[in-house]
C-alpha cells in the first residue's frame, strides 16, 4: 500500500510538472508550481528556468522599450530637423509651427514659447506663440526675467520639470492659464553664449524622462535656428533699409541734378538778361541822360554822359546838388497842377509820373525832355529820372 500511494504521488507530481512546463511552452511564465520539496531536483530546476526565463522577458522589454524611445527620439529629432530647415526665415511662422509640433510630439495639453527681446527697460520674455486646446491665448503677455517659474528658468539657464504642482498653481506667473495641469516643462532656449527664449509645456498625462531628455536636445536645435532666423531677418531688414536708402540717394541725386540743371538755365537765363541790361545801360548811358534823386530831392548819382552835361553847365561838385537847384523854375508849368518845382515834385513823390520840357541852370542855357517815375529800392523810394535833348526843331520854335 505504502508502494501504491508512493506511486500515486509521483504519477501526479509527474502530471503537475509536466502541465507546467506546457505552460512556460506557451510562455506562460505566471503560472504556480510547488516542487516536492527541496530534493525535487527536477521541480526546483524548473523553476529557477523559469526565473532565468521571465528575467530574459523583462530584458527583452526592458531593450524593446529603451529601442521604442531611441527610434521615437531620432525621428522626432529627424522630423524637426527638417521643419526647423523648411521655416528658418521667418521667426513669426517659425515659432508657431515649432510650438504646435512640439506639443503635439510630446502630447502635451498646452504650450508656449517666449523669445527674449531687448527693450529700453532690459530684456523681456515676449509670449509668442501660445497653444491651449487649439486656442491662442494671452498674446500680448511679457514677462521680466526672474518674474515667475518662466522668468526663473531664463535667468537660470536650466530646465525645469515640476511632476508635483502645488494647488496654488494658478496665483503663480506664467503663460500657461489659469487650470493647473498635473506636470509642467520648462525648457529654456539657448546656444553657447546667448539665451533666445523658453519652451514652457503643460501636460494632464505627464513627461516621461525621456520626453524631458528629448525636449533638452530639442532645445539647442530650436534655439540655433532662432539665433539664425533673427539673423537673417536683421540682415533682410538692414538689406530693405540700405536700399531704400539708396532709392532715396538716387531720387535726391535726381532731384539736384534737376535742381542743378535748373539752376544753370536760370544762371544762363540771368547772365543774358545781364547782358541785355548792360547792353540797353551802355545805349541808355550813351544816347539819354540818366538820374536817381532822393525823395527830399538830393541828387544821388547819374550816368556818365548827365554828369558830363552838368560840366557843360559849369557844375563841378555834385555833393549838395538838388533837383530844386538844377531846374530853371520859370521853365515848370501846367495846365492842370501848380507851376512850381515843388508842385512838380510833390506829385512825383506821390506816384504821379511826369514828362517834362526843362531848362537847367548853368553858364549855358540848356533844355532837356525829361520823364519822371518814382520806384522802391531795397525798401526805400527813389525818384528816377530820364531825359534826352531836345530836338532841333523843337528849340527853334
Amino acid at each position: 500500500r505504502g508502494i501504491a500511494t508512493s506511486f500515486n504521488l509521483l504519477v501526479e507530481n509527474l502530471a503537475t510538472t509536466t502541465s507546467f512546463v506546457q505552460r512556460m511552452a506557451e510562455n506562460d511564465l505566471t503560472s504556480e508550481y510547488t516542487p516536492l520539496g527541496l530534493q525535487d531536483e527536477l521541480g526546483n530546476t524548473l523553476l529557477a528556468l523559469r526565473s532565468n526565463l521571465q528575467k530574459q522577458e523583462l530584458e527583452a522589454a526592458h531593450i524593446k522599450e529603451e529601442e521604442r524611445i531611441r527610434s521615437w527620439s531620432n525621428e522626432g529629432l529627424a522630423e524637426f530637423a527638417k521643419l526647423l530647415r523648411e521655416n528658418n526665415n521667418d521667426t513669426s511662422q517659425l515659432v508657431e509651427i515649432v510650438l504646435q509640433k512640439v506639443v503635439n510630439y510630446l502630447d502635451a495639453t498646452q504650450g508656449g514659447l517666449f523669445i527674449a527681446e531687448e527693450r529700453k527697460t532690459g530684456t523681456v520674455l515676449h509670449l509668442a506663440a501660445a497653444f491651449a486646446y487649439n486656442r491662442k491665448k494671452y498674446m500680448q503677455q511679457d514677462l521680466a526675467l526672474g518674474e515667475g517659474l518662466v522668468g526663473t528658468c531664463a535667468i537660470e539657464r536650466e530646465i525645469v520639470h515640476i511632476d508635483v504642482l502645488p494647488p496654488e498653481y494658478c496665483d503663480i506667473t506664467s503663460g500657461i492659464g489659469n487650470t493647473p495641469p498635473k506636470e509642467l516643462l520648462i525648457v529654456p532656449l539657448k546656444t553657447d553664449d546667448a539665451l533666445l527664449g523658453v519652451l514652457e509645456l503643460a501636460s494632464l498625462k505627464g513627461f516621461a524622462p525621456y520626453m524631458v531628455n528629448f525636449a533638452q536636445l530639442l532645445s539647442v536645435s530650436i534655439a540655433q535656428t532662432l539665433q539664425q532666423a533673427q539673423s537673417t531677418q536683421r540682415t533682410a531688414e538692414l538689406l530693405r533699409q540700405s536700399q531704400e536708402q539708396r532709392e532715396a540717394m538716387r531720387s535726391q541725386e535726381e532731384e539736384m541734378r534737376q535742381n542743378l540743371e535748373e539752376m544753370q538755365a536760370t544762371q544762363e537765363e540771368m547772365t543774358r538778361r545781364t547782358q541785355e541790361f548792360d547792353v540797353l545801360q551802355c545805349v541808355v548811358d550813351s544816347a539819354l541822360y540818366y538820374a536817381e534823386f532822393g525823395v527830399d530831392g538830393r541828387y544821388i548819382q547819374g550816368n556818365h554822359r548827365l554828369e558830363e552835361y552838368f560840366h557843360q553847365l559849369g557844375i563841378a561838385d555834385f555833393t549838395e546838388l538838388t533837383f530844386s537847384n538844377l531846374i530853371d523854375w520859370a521853365s515848370v508849368g501846367s495846365r492842370h497842377h501848380g507851376d512850381t518845382v515843388e508842385d512838380l515834385w510833390r506829385e512825383i513823390r506821390g506816384g504821379i509820373c511826369h514828362t517834362k520840357q526843362l531848362s537847367f541852370k548853368g553858364d549855358s542855357a540848356a533844355q532837356l525832355y525829361c520823364s519822371f517815375a518814382v520806384l522802391a529800392s531795397d525798401g526805400v523810394d527813389h525818384i528816377y529820372m530820364i531825359g534826352q535833348e531836345m530836338p532841333t526843331q523843337s528849340l527853334l520854335s
